[in-house]
């Protein structure tokens, strides 16, 4: 476990960095450029496109790449846009930069993805991808926790001080954390976690899935994913990308 401890740290700090982003990021751009809910949607919008489109690509890119310089580069990409998003001087510079934040996701998450699940039966992968579910859950629950409470606390410091630049702060630090992983992804992710035997000697016992000649049907899983993660990512994106509109201007919600 502890030499597969860095893939799961990756998952864990990247996903507490962009909660913190993501959820300050709307009362930012109210704040300090008046935007509206169709503009929160937009950018929702225009960043799941981003990664998209790049996933349809990232076969190509991977064959050209290694993993791990892939996660980096995706990393810097996330860093690079969270830094710039306080300062851009405009709504529709925040908005222009949400497809190179996709674009940096989609390169990061499937490479990391890939990296774990490369050359293991179905008993280790049940192992690594239930870790790594855990990694980004917790850290997207944080994450999401943080971001209220410190962009509460930049905003504060932002009327005390009456300088507006300070609600920016909030993407420079989880910027930095995304930095952090990318040096992360460099120094440790430059080889395939070991293996652990006890796992894939129940690989006997595992059926097969339908990828490896079992029975279930492969149109079925398509189906299900499909309106699994529409359903899921309809109601996520709604929370988060047009709720802050109604939560600020009509509940009078705090970022908290």
């Amino acid at each position: 476990m502890l030499s597969a401890g860095p893939p799961y740290l990756c998952a864990f700090f990247m996903s507490l960095a962009i909660g913190m982003f993501w959820v300050g990021l709307p009362y930012l751009v109210k704040d300090l450029y008046g935007a509206q809910v169709w503009h929160l949607g937009l950018m929702g919008a225009l960043s799941s496109a981003g990664y998209m489109l790049t996933c349809l690509f990232a076969e190509k890119m991977a064959g050209r790449l290694r993993r791990h310089h892939l996660m980096a580069c995706g990393a810097l990409m996330i860093a690079a846009v969270m830094m710039l998003v306080g300062f851009a001087g405009s709504l529709w510079a925040v908005v222009a930069l949400m497809p190179l934040y996709g674009f940096g996701n989609g390169l990061f998450w499937p490479s990391l993805e890939t990296y774990l699940s490369e050359g293991v039966g179905p008993s280790e992968l049940r192992h690594r991808i239930g870790w790594f579910n855990l990694s980004w859950s917790t850290g997207d629950s944080l994450g999401a926790f943080l971001g209220g409470g410190v962009y509460v606390l930049v905003a504060y410091l932002a009327g005390l001080t009456g300088v507006a630049g300070l609600k920016g702060s909030q993407g420079l630090l989880a910027g930095a954390i995304v930095l952090c992983i990318s040096t992360l992804a460099l120094a440790r992710l430059h080889r395939l976690p070991a293996r652990d035997s006890r796992h894939e000697a129940c690989d006997r016992h595992v059926p097969k899935s339908p990828g490896r000649g079992g029975h279930a049907s492969l149109a079925v899983f398509w189906v299900m994913a499909l309106v699994a993660n529409g359903a899921a990512m309809a109601l996520c994106g709604t929370m988060m990308n047009i709720f802050p509109d109604l939560g600020k201007d009509v509940l009078h919600y705090s970022a908290f």
